[in-house]
């Protein structure tokens, strides 16, 4: 298997490209390929990519953006792997193409000069397709890194183990790790609820010690600690994520940024709102005149994204009470005062109240069939998942995996609420996809036989019903709240009873029961109960002579009614639309309608392949004419000046000569193109795609009413209120009467 890393590329990106692709490391330079640009000139042409990107989109560096050129993946496998330099190479462009999904340039190299096989893979920070930045997640970008590694070696047969050997790490010995570890993890929460609302570093201290975090910045490296929860030894900033955020340079840069966020929210949202009549016309003109969207969450704050380069993010906690968008609604067009004013409570006090709100994620052990199990690694398994809507692989990693003793099984520990990585088997395109680990412990175990148990519920316990499914209160469980979505829900009208499959093995969430108090507001957080307690609830509450269900069914079956109503209506009216006279019209349509949606499907690869290539002869052209005057001032000054201006300006004319040479290769080199053409032509070319989506989501939306008038009419064809015959028999009847009746006009003229 593979180890992989990630790390950010912040200078030198020249430097870093020649020490990849050393020959002598290289094979001669057999095993150096690269995506979008020329290996030789990589550094080069990413520069201008960023550039591009600069110019079409903006200075990133104002709203948050951060230096970072390039990102650099390290791949290496390990010795006892019988891999070739070839099979690692195709390994590592498998890998960063499905990362970058081939949005962004890159070179990759696999060296060969130690015992280990290992790729070095730098790809830009911005991508030359739509010239967004990569979005670097701590941690979540390393683990879904190693993710696709993993699963793409395994499918290789890299470092296949026998089935129920021995695995490299197991569940049970990263559970005792973990416990250590979890120092690390709280301090990291708290500071990233600090510096989401903090722009000086005196403030920074103040919520620091108010949180518990004992900091010392005097050494080189910025340390943290937990004293009073028995943290003994101290933790460095650049040990708790990958990107340097919680360094002091990366603290420091940080405080900077939120200052220089704020100042430009805070004049946005001042501006915005006294030219608004409303909340929808400021969310409108602060995006339209700002490039600023709100994003609502659901305990009623707000963040900011400034749609840049680096989708920057600021949370409404960062702004005065007066910035906050609550207190808005009832004042536009009035003399409202903006003051720098701020009453939040004290930071430990909201932690703690946060921290109530979080759920306590606990892992779900599954016991796999051998049928599930596509391969066995040293460094974990590839699973093989299959339900009605799903087929594919994933892979779960040795240290979430336990092999009994005994029969030699394989249980593997599964998060309800984490993103697992996918590959699509489905179809002949290698997609993929993320899926909830509850969707995956479902469809495991279903596939294994074990189906949720049915039980009746009293209509006592059912707290609402609808179209969707029914929430629940089990009061004997002290439980209220559980939603049972609808496909777990069998409701039977007449003998008014409703039925739920709950499985024992899955996590349901809801809210433990509690006193009435007027006073208390806050809204309660969720908490997480097995299916097992569930139904040792419900089987407490068995339903006898229930008076309760009757108006709770009564109200479903009029919603039911009213929706099937609604139904047959939009089917008439589909019907009108499209001028349907006989159901052989319905299939006729479906297949045209198909064969637009594959045409404009075909469009959308075409101009997505020319943005590709526009944007590359833009860049460059943008390229040619920023740097034009220092080139052409090189042949007006003294050769004294000259030496002096190549180099304070060497970056800059190296790109023009780049830029010049492809042009003048390509035949693109036209002076008539001005910068602000260019980059109008590159908005041209998004608008051009948009439409084209919005087409294609136009004959996706006619097709989904053809097919439910089609699901319709078998529905009533098969009740017998629907008969295609009789109306295809009609239709003959039609067609032979017209034939008869042209034929006796012809022997009458």
């Amino acid at each position: 298997m593979a180890v992989t890393t990630i790390h950010q590329i912040k200078s030198t990106l020249n430097k870093a490209v020649s020490y990849i692709t050393n020959p002598e490391k290289t094979n001669n330079g057999e095993l150096v390929s690269s995506y979008n640009c020329q290996a030789q000139s990589a550094s080069i042409e990413m520069e201008m990519t960023r550039g591009f990107s600069l110019d079409v989109r903006g200075d990133y560096k104002k709203v948050g953006g951060s230096e970072i050129l390039a990102h650099h993946l390290i791949q290496s496998f390990s010795p006892d792997d019988e891999i070739t330099p070839e099979l690692a190479h195709e390994l590592g462009k498998q890998l960063i193409d499905e990362l970058t999904e081939g949005k962004f340039e890159y070179v990759i190299s696999t060296h060969v000069d130690q015992e280990h096989i290992h790729n070095h893979i730098i790809f830009n920070s911005v991508s030359f397709y739509d010239l967004k930045k990569f979005r670097c997640q701590p941690y979540r970008t390393a683990n879904k890194i190693k993710e696709i590694s993993n699963r793409i070696c395994a499918e290789h047969n890299l470092a296949i183990s026998p089935k129920k050997e021995k695995l490299k790490d197991s569940y049970k010995n990263y559970s005792k790790r973990r416990k250590n570890t979890s120092y690390r993890s709280e301090i990291r929460k708290r500071l990233t609820m600090i510096l989401n609302e903090t722009t000086s570093w005196e403030a920074f201290e103040e919520k620091a010690t108010a949180l518990g975090i004992a900091v010392n910045s005097d050494g080189k490296h910025i340390t943290f600690a937990l004293e009073e929860e028995g943290q003994q030894r101290k933790t460095r900033g650049n040990k708790l994520d990958d990107m340097d955020t919680f360094t002091k340079e990366g603290i420091s840069n940080r405080l900077t940024t939120n200052q220089e966020l704020l100042d430009q929210l805070e004049k946005a949202i001042e501006d915005t709102f006294f030219a608004s009549d409303s909340l929808k016309d400021f969310n409108y003109l602060l995006n339209q005149d700002y490039n600023i969207t709100i994003k609502q969450n659901k305990d009623g704050s707000s963040d900011f994204l400034f749609n840049d380069v680096s989708d920057t993010r600021v949370k409404e906690v960062l702004l005065p009470d007066s910035f906050h968008l609550s207190n808005f609604e009832n004042y536009f067009r009035t003399n409202y005062e903006f003051t720098k004013e701020s009453s939040l409570d004290p930071i430990n006090e909201r932690y703690r109240e946060k921290e109530k709100s979080v759920v306590v994620q606990q892992d779900t052990p599954i016991t796999l069939l051998d049928e599930q199990i596509e391969k066995a690694t040293k460094e974990g398994l590839l699973i093989r998942l299959e339900t009605d809507e799903t087929e594919g692989l994933f892979f779960i990693a040795s240290n979430y995996v336990d092999v009994n003793e005994n029969d030699g099984s394989y249980t593997i520990w599964l998060n309800d609420k984490f993103d697992y990585t996918i590959k699509d088997k489905s179809t002949l395109e290698d997609k993929n996809y993320t899926i909830k680990g509850e969707g995956i412990i479902r469809g495991l175990e279903i596939k294994q036989g074990l189906e949720p148990e049915k039980i009746t519920v009293a209509g006592k316990n059912i707290q609402s019903i609808s179209e969707r499914g029914v929430s629940l209160s089990i009061h004997s469980a002290n439980i209220e709240r559980i939603f049972i979505p609808n496909e777990y829900v069998s409701i039977d009208q007449i003998s008014q009873s409703v039925t739920v499959a709950i499985g024992k093995n899955w996590n349901y969430y809801g809210q433990e029961m509690q006193v009435e108090n007027e006073n208390d507001t806050k809204k309660r957080a969720n908490q997480k109960f097995t299916g097992s307690q569930i139904l040792s609830g419900l089987e407490k509450e068995v339903p006898l002579l229930d008076v309760y269900i009757q108006p709770k069914l009564a109200m479903l079956k009029r919603r039911s009614q009213r929706a099937h109503t609604d139904k047959l209506l939009a089917t008439l009216n589909t019907i009108r639309e499209e001028k349907i006279a006989t159901p052989n019209q319905i299939q006729t349509q479906l297949a045209a309608l198909t064969a637009q949606k594959v045409e404009i499907d075909t469009k959308i690869s075409v101009i997505d392949e020319k943005i590709k290539n526009y944007n590359q002869v833009a860049k460059l052209l943008i390229t040619y004419e920023k740097y034009l005057p220092i080139v052409t001032k090189l042949d007006e000054v003294s050769k004294l000046e000259k030496i002096s201006m190549q180099k304070k300006y060497k970056n800059e004319i190296q790109q023009f000569r780049f830029a010049e040479k492809k042009l003048l290769a390509t035949d693109n080199l036209r002076h008539d193109l001005t910068k602000e053409k260019i980059i109008s032509m590159a908005k041209n070319q998004k608008t051009q795609r948009q439409r084209l989506v919005e087409s294609y989501r136009f004959y996706e939306e006619k097709l989904d009413k053809l097919i439910a008038v089609q699901e319709t009419i078998d529905s009533l064809s098969k009740q017998g209120i629907f008969d295609y015959s009789e109306i295809e028999k009609d239709n003959d009847e039609r067609a032979q009467d017209q034939k008869t009746k042209s034929k006796r006009s012809e022997q009458e003229r």
